[in-house]
Parts: structure tokens; C-alpha cells; sequence
């Protein structure tokens, strides 16, 4: 099939690959808000929240868009919501624009705070921000470049389309493939378009990030030994799973998957954390050495200024936090913020046969 002897189908396949570039002059200014709903649960402080959600969201939209967005804008609205759901422990961001251009659009995005650590909440908000973006954005790219409806559409058409989609999330593109599934979705009540809308909206709520967090979690195409994109493709895939789990509430099974899939994660970045800091605990071999032949040399323990500088000299990664104790026998507090390794190191200039001992905290 052509599909450039299609009109309709071309210009949404533009629309949904974002082409075309936005200028400068095209622009309209829409006026933003951000409010915040709780029922009392706050995970992290709510000008935190507000600001993980919205400063994500908006910067997808003027990006992707032909909008620009200010306080003061006069040309339409543009509103986030970010609702917590403390019983459910669930973050959800409601995206609402109102303007001349585009009329009245709504997206939203979910995600499940459930047993999450303090530290990846925030990465969690930017997330569901950025999704809750990206799925406006196929909206207003719709109604923007006036793209008419699949009215005229047909089954062999639409699955073009899907499969055009499918190829694009088996080779990776998963922004590309979301994009048309979005665009497939909003032909729910088009003349033709048959069952694809109701599978494209399958796909962006359990098939696309399904597919996505565990290619994720197999390495993201590529084989790395590097803790931190170990970790970062871990995180993204968490936050993929979190998702899956709290737009599927209505499917056992789903959220029975994307829970073992979680829990597998938990294992793996436990696993990847003692490899690291056992990684950084051997870097401290060196300057024990150093810390002996000091006292064997002098008589006495190292105060903080010889530790610190001796341990950023050997660059063994650990920073000095506390000092305490006598030049005859003294604890040194160290951390290593890479790996998340504290230890103390105890010195006692007396004792001959072990001058230097080493303990985990």
C-alpha cells in the first residue's frame, strides 16, 4: 500500500513522528497553573512535587509544540493537576489545555509510589510529568496542523498504521511508536477504524512500556558494565512498571507481572550496589597502608587533615565526615558518595601488630 495516496494517513503519520519544525513566530502563549490535590499524603515536599511534574511537562510541550508557555500568557490556558492518592500510594498528573487553536484537550498520566524509596520519588513525579506531555502533545499536533479525522478510513488502513507502529517498537523507536499509537487511540469513534483504536490504547497503557522495561532491563540494546547505566536503565524501567501497575488496576494478572518484574529490579540493584561498594571498599587497601607507615614513622595517628588529603591525592572516591579521638588513638568517619559506602577507620598508634582496623556502617 502507498500510503502518500492516502492524504488523511500521511498527515497523521507526520503528526504522530513530529515533523516539522516550530518556529519562533508560529507560537502562542498560554497562560499555566499548577495545582496540587492530596488527601494529606505527601511523599515529598508539595513545591517539590508541583516542580518535578510541571517544569518536566512543560518543557516536553514547548519542545514538541508549536505553544509557548508563561505566567501570563493570554492567547489560552494551560493547567496541571498532580493528584497523590495516599491509600493507593499513586501519583497521577492531569494535563488541560484550553485554547482558541486546539479547543479543549485532557491527558493523564499514573504511576504507583508503592514501597518506593525517598530518593527515586522525585525521578517518579518527572516521570509521569513527562508522560502525561508527550501524550498531549500527539492531541495538539492533531489539531494544530488541522489533521481531519478517519472518517473515510478502513480496516487495512488503520492496521498499516498499527503495524507501522508495532516495527517501530521492536526496533527501539518506542517515542516514535507511542506517538502513532496515540494517534490510532483518538480514532476511537472514527467511521472504520475498526477494533485498532481499542489495541493502540492497549499498547500505550500495558504492551509499549511493557516491551520497553524489559529491554530495558536485558541491557537497552547494549551490553554495559558501568554501574550507573546499569542503574539509570533500572530506574526507567521501574518507573515504566509503576506505571503499568497503577493504569492497570482493573487486571489481576498485569499488576501481578509488573509487581515480580518490580521485585526483580529490587534484587538486581541490591546486587549491583554490594558489587560497587565492595568495588570502592578495595580502594581503601592502599590508604590503610599509608595510614601504617605513617604511624610507624611518627607515632601517632593521622589527624583529618592528612586523611583527607592522602585520600584525595590516592583518589579513592571517600571524603572525610567526622574526626574523633586523640593523636594516640582516633576514628575517621568515611563515605564514599558514589557508591553509598560509609565506614569508619580506627587508628590506635599503640597497638603495633594491627595500628589500623576497618568496619562498614
Amino acid at each position: 500500500m502507498d500510503l502518500r495516496k492516502i492524504p488523511s494517513l500521511a498527515l497523521l503519520l507526520a503528526c504522530g513522528l513530529g515533523i516539522g519544525a516550530v518556529h519562533a513566530d508560529q507560537r502562542t502563549t498560554l497562560a499555566k497553573s499548577v495545582t496540587f490535590s492530596t488527601d494529606n499524603w505527601y511523599p515529598l515536599p508539595e513545591s517539590d512535587i508541583k516542580r518535578a511534574v510541571s517544569d518536566t511537562a512543560l518543557s516536553v510541550l514547548t519542545q514538541r509544540t508549536e505553544f509557548a508557555i508563561s505566567d501570563t500568557g493570554n492567547n489560552g490556558e494551560i493547567r496541571i493537576l498532580v493528584s497523590l492518592i495516599g491509600p493507593a500510594e499513586t501519583a497521577k498528573a492531569t494535563i488541560e489545555i484550553d485554547a482558541p487553536q486546539t479547543g479543549s484537550l485532557v491527558s493523564t498520566a499514573s504511576l504507583s509510589l508503592r514501597n518506593m524509596d525517598y530518593q527515586d520519588i522525585f525521578n517518579a513525579f518527572q516521570h509521569i510529568g513527562a508522560e502525561a506531555a508527550n501524550r498531549m502533545v500527539t492531541q495538539v499536533q492533531a489539531r494544530l496542523n488541522n489533521a481531519p479525522p478517519l472518517d473515510t478510513g478502513n480496516d487495512a488502513q488503520m492496521q498499516a498504521l498499527f503495524d507501522k507502529a508495532t516495527r517501530f517498537k521492536r526496533d527501539a523507536k518506542f517515542a516514535a511508536a507511542k506517538d502513532i499509537f496515540l494517534q490510532i487511540a483518538q480514532q476511537e469513534s472514527a467511521e472504520g477504524a475498526g477494533h485498532w483504536p481499542e489495541l493502540a490504547t492497549d499498547e500505550i497503557r500495558y504492551g509499549l512500556p511493557m516491551f520497553h522495561a524489559k529491554y530495558l532491563l536485558t541491557g537497552g540494546g547494549r551490553f554495559s558494565v558501568n554501574p550507573d547505566n546499569m542503574f539509570s536503565n533500572l530506574t526507567k524501567a521501574e518507573n515504566l512498571l509503576r506505571q503499568i501497575y497503577a493504569e492497570n488496576a482493573g487486571s489481576a494478572e498485569r499488576i501481578q507481572e509488573a509487581q515480580a518484574m518490580l521485585d526483580n529490579i529490587q534484587i538486581s540493584r541490591n546486587a549491583i550496589r554490594r558489587a560497587t561498594q565492595a568495588s570502592a571498599l578495595s580502594h581503601l587497601s592502599p590508604l590503610k597502608t599509608v595510614f601504617a607507615e605513617y604511624i610507624m614513622t611518627q607515632g601517632v595517628c593521622p589527624d583529618e587533615a592528612f586523611v583527607a588529603q592522602t585520600s584525595e591525592d590516592m583518589q579513592t572516591g571517600f571524603t572525610v565526615d567526622d574526626t574523633n579521638g586523640d593523636e594516640s588513638k582516633r576514628s575517621y568517619r568515611l563515605s564514599d558518595p558514589k557508591s553509598g559506602l560509609a565506614v569508619e577507620m580506627r587508628c590506635d598508634a599503640r597497638n603495633f601488630n594491627r595500628p589500623i582496623s576497618l568496619e562498614t556502617l
